[in-house]
Protein backbone atom coordinates (compact mmCIF):
# COMPACT_ATOMS: atom_id res chain seq x y z
CA UNK A 1 0.00 0.00 0.00
CA UNK A 2 1.53 3.12 -0.91
CA UNK A 3 1.99 5.88 2.08
CA UNK A 4 0.83 8.90 2.01
CA UNK A 5 2.91 11.75 2.27
CA UNK A 6 4.31 13.43 5.41
CA UNK A 7 2.75 17.04 5.00
CA UNK A 8 -0.55 15.64 3.09
CA UNK A 9 -0.74 12.86 6.14
CA UNK A 10 -0.63 15.54 9.06
CA UNK A 11 -3.51 17.91 6.43
CA UNK A 12 -5.64 14.93 6.12
CA UNK A 13 -5.70 14.96 10.02
CA UNK A 14 -6.57 18.73 10.18
CA UNK A 15 -9.47 17.86 7.97
CA UNK A 16 -10.94 15.08 9.87
CA UNK A 17 -11.08 17.00 12.76
CA UNK A 18 -12.74 19.65 11.13
CA UNK A 19 -15.28 17.37 9.51
CA UNK A 20 -15.89 16.23 13.08
CA UNK A 21 -16.34 20.00 14.38
CA UNK A 22 -18.50 20.37 11.51
CA UNK A 23 -20.81 16.83 11.86
CA UNK A 24 -20.02 15.80 8.72
CA UNK A 25 -19.77 12.07 9.52
CA UNK A 26 -19.98 10.87 5.54
CA UNK A 27 -16.54 12.71 4.62
CA UNK A 28 -14.87 12.56 8.03
CA UNK A 29 -15.38 8.97 7.74
CA UNK A 30 -13.99 8.55 3.90
CA UNK A 31 -11.02 10.62 5.41
CA UNK A 32 -10.82 8.10 7.99
CA UNK A 33 -10.68 5.07 5.74
CA UNK A 34 -7.94 6.99 3.60
CA UNK A 35 -5.91 7.64 6.69
CA UNK A 36 -6.01 3.89 8.15
CA UNK A 37 -4.54 2.51 5.48
CA UNK A 38 -1.02 4.05 7.00
CA UNK A 39 -1.96 3.11 10.40
CA UNK A 40 -0.24 -0.64 11.40
CA UNK A 41 -2.40 -1.10 14.09
CA UNK A 42 -5.60 -2.54 14.08
CA UNK A 43 -7.12 -1.95 17.74
CA UNK A 44 -6.11 1.61 17.23
CA UNK A 45 -7.57 1.77 14.17
CA UNK A 46 -11.49 0.36 15.61
CA UNK A 47 -10.78 2.57 18.64
CA UNK A 48 -10.07 5.61 16.45
CA UNK A 49 -12.92 4.42 14.41
CA UNK A 50 -15.01 4.02 17.65
CA UNK A 51 -14.26 8.23 18.44
CA UNK A 52 -15.51 8.91 15.42
CA UNK A 53 -18.65 7.30 15.19
CA UNK A 54 -19.39 8.56 18.82
CA UNK A 55 -17.86 12.04 17.42
CA UNK A 56 -21.42 11.54 15.76
CA UNK A 57 -23.67 10.16 18.38
CA UNK A 58 -23.95 6.75 16.54
CA UNK A 59 -23.98 4.19 18.75
CA UNK A 60 -22.01 1.38 16.90
CA UNK A 61 -19.16 2.87 18.34
CA UNK A 62 -19.84 1.06 21.25
CA UNK A 63 -19.13 -2.64 19.17
CA UNK A 64 -15.75 -0.79 17.92
CA UNK A 65 -14.42 -0.13 21.57
CA UNK A 66 -15.12 -3.67 22.35
CA UNK A 67 -13.57 -4.59 19.15
CA UNK A 68 -9.90 -2.54 19.99
CA UNK A 69 -10.37 -3.89 23.71
CA UNK A 70 -10.26 -7.91 22.43
CA UNK A 71 -7.48 -6.93 19.77
CA UNK A 72 -5.52 -5.22 22.60
CA UNK A 73 -5.76 -7.85 25.39
CA UNK A 74 -4.76 -10.36 22.66
CA UNK A 75 -1.44 -8.40 21.92
CA UNK A 76 -1.21 -7.70 25.52
CA UNK A 77 -1.39 -4.28 25.78
CA UNK A 78 -3.77 -4.53 28.72
CA UNK A 79 -3.12 -1.00 29.87
CA UNK A 80 -4.75 0.36 26.35
CA UNK A 81 -7.26 -2.17 27.15
CA UNK A 82 -8.03 -0.58 30.58
CA UNK A 83 -8.19 2.76 28.87
CA UNK A 84 -11.43 1.30 26.66
CA UNK A 85 -13.31 -0.37 28.51
CA UNK A 86 -13.17 2.26 31.55
CA UNK A 87 -13.88 4.70 28.48
CA UNK A 88 -16.80 1.90 27.88
CA UNK A 89 -17.82 2.00 31.42
CA UNK A 90 -18.38 5.85 31.38
CA UNK A 91 -20.64 5.55 28.48
CA UNK A 92 -22.52 2.20 29.86
CA UNK A 93 -22.31 2.17 33.87
CA UNK A 94 -24.50 -0.46 34.23
CA UNK A 95 -22.98 -2.73 31.90
CA UNK A 96 -21.12 -5.45 34.10
CA UNK A 97 -18.87 -7.03 31.66
CA UNK A 98 -17.09 -4.09 31.50
CA UNK A 99 -16.98 -4.56 35.64
CA UNK A 100 -15.72 -7.22 35.32
CA UNK A 101 -12.93 -7.29 33.08
CA UNK A 102 -11.70 -4.03 34.39
CA UNK A 103 -11.18 -6.40 37.22
CA UNK A 104 -9.44 -9.31 35.47
CA UNK A 105 -7.19 -6.30 33.79
CA UNK A 106 -6.01 -5.12 36.90
CA UNK A 107 -5.20 -8.23 38.68
CA UNK A 108 -3.26 -9.26 35.41
CA UNK A 109 -1.34 -6.19 35.90
CA UNK A 110 -0.99 -6.73 39.83
CA UNK A 111 -2.43 -3.38 40.53
CA UNK A 112 -4.39 -4.93 43.29
CA UNK A 113 -5.92 -1.26 44.53
CA UNK A 114 -7.38 -0.64 41.15
CA UNK A 115 -8.89 -4.39 41.09
CA UNK A 116 -10.36 -4.22 44.56
CA UNK A 117 -11.53 -0.66 43.82
CA UNK A 118 -13.37 -2.41 40.42
CA UNK A 119 -14.63 -4.73 42.90
CA UNK A 120 -16.03 -2.89 45.33
CA UNK A 121 -17.86 -1.22 42.67
CA UNK A 122 -19.37 -4.15 41.22
CA UNK A 123 -20.46 -5.46 44.64
CA UNK A 124 -22.72 -2.05 45.35
CA UNK A 125 -24.13 -2.63 41.64
CA UNK A 126 -24.75 -6.52 42.29
CA UNK A 127 -26.43 -5.56 45.76
CA UNK A 128 -29.10 -4.10 44.65
CA UNK A 129 -29.99 -6.00 41.32
CA UNK A 130 -33.10 -7.42 41.36
CA UNK A 131 -32.14 -10.68 39.22
CA UNK A 132 -30.73 -12.97 42.24
CA UNK A 133 -29.50 -15.77 39.70
CA UNK A 134 -27.42 -12.92 37.35
CA UNK A 135 -25.69 -12.05 40.99
CA UNK A 136 -24.58 -15.63 41.67
CA UNK A 137 -23.46 -16.09 37.83
CA UNK A 138 -21.53 -12.89 37.65
CA UNK A 139 -19.63 -13.35 41.22
CA UNK A 140 -18.97 -17.41 39.48
CA UNK A 141 -17.88 -15.59 36.30
CA UNK A 142 -15.38 -13.12 38.07
CA UNK A 143 -13.79 -15.69 40.16
CA UNK A 144 -13.46 -18.47 37.07
CA UNK A 145 -12.12 -15.80 34.98
CA UNK A 146 -9.51 -13.97 37.44
CA UNK A 147 -8.82 -17.21 39.18
CA UNK A 148 -8.78 -16.09 42.80
CA UNK A 149 -8.87 -17.82 45.74
CA UNK A 150 -12.05 -20.84 46.30
CA UNK A 151 -14.61 -18.47 47.04
CA UNK A 152 -12.62 -15.72 47.55
CA UNK A 153 -15.03 -12.96 45.66
CA UNK A 154 -18.12 -14.69 47.16
CA UNK A 155 -17.47 -14.48 50.45
CA UNK A 156 -15.80 -10.67 50.17
CA UNK A 157 -19.47 -10.10 48.28
CA UNK A 158 -20.96 -11.11 51.12
CA UNK A 159 -19.41 -9.58 53.97
CA UNK A 160 -19.87 -6.30 51.83
CA UNK A 161 -23.44 -6.78 51.89
CA UNK A 162 -23.87 -7.20 55.39
CA UNK A 163 -21.73 -4.92 55.91
CA UNK A 164 -24.45 -2.50 54.42
CA UNK A 165 -26.97 -3.89 55.86
CA UNK A 166 -28.70 -5.52 53.21
CA UNK A 167 -31.69 -7.74 54.14
CA UNK A 168 -31.01 -11.63 54.16
CA UNK A 169 -32.04 -13.21 50.99
CA UNK A 170 -32.66 -16.61 49.84
CA UNK A 171 -29.66 -15.88 47.25
CA UNK A 172 -27.02 -15.01 49.91
CA UNK A 173 -27.88 -17.93 51.63
CA UNK A 174 -27.23 -20.49 48.75
CA UNK A 175 -24.15 -18.19 48.00
CA UNK A 176 -22.77 -18.28 51.39
CA UNK A 177 -23.98 -22.42 51.18
CA UNK A 178 -21.09 -22.61 48.02
CA UNK A 179 -18.70 -20.46 50.10
CA UNK A 180 -18.63 -23.13 53.24
CA UNK A 181 -18.57 -26.27 50.73
CA UNK A 182 -15.89 -25.19 49.21
CA UNK A 183 -14.23 -24.18 52.28
CA UNK A 184 -14.91 -27.57 53.83
CA UNK A 185 -13.66 -29.81 50.84
CA UNK A 186 -10.24 -28.84 50.91
CA UNK A 187 -7.88 -27.85 53.50
CA UNK A 188 -9.37 -24.64 54.51
CA UNK A 189 -10.73 -25.29 58.05
CA UNK A 190 -9.11 -21.93 59.62
CA UNK A 191 -9.97 -20.04 56.67
CA UNK A 192 -13.76 -21.09 56.81
CA UNK A 193 -13.82 -20.69 60.42
CA UNK A 194 -12.70 -17.01 60.02
CA UNK A 195 -15.16 -16.81 57.41
CA UNK A 196 -17.98 -18.03 60.06
CA UNK A 197 -16.91 -15.84 62.79
CA UNK A 198 -16.98 -12.97 60.61
CA UNK A 199 -20.44 -13.92 59.41
CA UNK A 200 -21.77 -14.38 63.27
CA UNK A 201 -20.37 -10.74 64.40
CA UNK A 202 -22.44 -9.21 61.46
CA UNK A 203 -25.89 -11.15 61.50
CA UNK A 204 -27.02 -14.57 63.73
CA UNK A 205 -29.51 -15.80 61.22
CA UNK A 206 -26.96 -15.58 58.45
CA UNK A 207 -24.59 -17.43 61.02
CA UNK A 208 -27.11 -19.84 62.18
CA UNK A 209 -28.16 -21.08 58.62
CA UNK A 210 -24.76 -21.49 57.39
CA UNK A 211 -23.49 -23.38 60.74
CA UNK A 212 -26.27 -25.62 60.00
CA UNK A 213 -25.06 -26.06 56.50
CA UNK A 214 -21.54 -26.87 57.81
CA UNK A 215 -23.06 -29.49 60.33
CA UNK A 216 -24.41 -30.71 56.94
CA UNK A 217 -21.68 -30.78 54.78
CA UNK A 218 -19.51 -32.38 57.41
CA UNK A 219 -22.23 -35.63 58.35
CA UNK A 220 -21.82 -35.80 54.67
CA UNK A 221 -18.60 -36.57 54.66
CA UNK A 222 -18.49 -38.57 57.12
CA UNK A 223 -21.04 -40.99 55.80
Amino acid sequence: MKQIPSDKYNVAWFTLAECVSRGEKVRAMSLYRLLAHSIKDSAFTCQLKGDLLLAFRDTTAIELYEEAAEIYIKDKRFLEAIGVYEHLLTLEPENYRYIKALVKLYKTLKIDSKSDAYLQLLFQKLSISQESKTVGDIIDQVEEACEFGPRSIAKKFILYLLEQNVPLQDYMVELGKKVVEALAQGEHNEELQKFLSQIEALNDEYYLNLYDHVEHVGGSKES
